[in-house]
């Protein structure tokens, strides 16, 4: 957490206007962040082969975000 506050304090000391905290899901980020930009994909498949690829990473997808949906959140320690 400390490396974070450090690189806040070094992009606002440099007049950055964004941190950009890349992708996840972390709870701190949603501490900091002040607005959320959410980022999307495409993809296109050619041929058979191509297609199925395609099937494949969209299943893959499909699954991570409903096993995601199921997890109970963790409850933040005591501080």
């Amino acid at each position: 957490m400390v490396l974070m506050m450090d690189y806040i304090q070094w992009s606002f000391d440099r007049g950055l206007a964004t941190v950009d905290f890349l992708c996840g899901g972390e709870d701190f980020k949603r501490r900091f962040a002040t607005q959320s930009v959410t980022l999307s994909s495409m993809m296109g498949a050619r041929g058979l082969r191509g297609h199925l690829a395609a099937l494949a990473d969209q299943a893959s997808h499909r699954s991570k975000s409903w096993r995601t949906r199921r997890q109970p959140k963790a409850e933040a320690p005591d501080e």
